[in-house]
């Protein structure tokens, strides 16, 4: 019997440890290192670092649009143009949620849009995302955003969190 238990405890310990050991630390923060680096990109309209962050077939789905494709032309079009985003513009983070599963990574955001000139501290109504991440050929990438405004509550009415 006690040789019995004895050569079960490596065996059960070896399966707690795989079932509970999740995506590791590194793999989050590097999410969070391409997705500065994206929305980074984004603000300054540098689409060759956007399309090297995204996946061919990204989605980006807001409360006005749906773009099923890269519209990378329009962008520089806007930047030649000097219409696109005001230099300094970035993106503040209030809220920010990562759930790893696998090759996949859902990171929720509430933040807002500081833009030097115009908004410089948060405004009231605040943007709601969810990114979907996927890891393809070994390398974190986005392939879906959907994003939403924020109003506030009336006044006496709870809001969820």
């Amino acid at each position: 019997l006690i040789f019995l238990i004895l050569s079960v405890i490596p065996t059960a310990l070896a399966l707690s440890q795989t079932a509970s050991k999740g995506p590791s630390e590194n793999e989050g923060k590097e999410i969070l290192k391409l997705r500065s680096e994206w929305y980074d990109a984004y603000f300054r309209g540098d689409t060759a670092v956007m399309e090297r962050i995204e996946t061919s077939d990204i989605v980006v789905i807001s409360d006005r649009r749906i773009g099923a494709k890269r519209e990378y032309a329009t962008v520089q079009k806007a930047v030649k143009e000097n219409r696109w985003m005001a230099p300094g513009t970035s993106k503040v983070d209030v809220e920010l949620t990562i759930r790893m599963q696998g090759d996949v990574a859902i990171v929720h955001s509430l933040s807002w849009t500081k833009i030097p000139g115009q908004v410089e501290k948060p405004p009231q109504n605040k943007t709601a995302s969810t990114e979907v991440w996927v890891k393809r050929d070994g390398r974190w990438r986005v392939m879906h955003l959907q994003y939403h405004t924020l109003q506030p509550a009336p006044s006496g009415q709870a809001q969820f969190k």
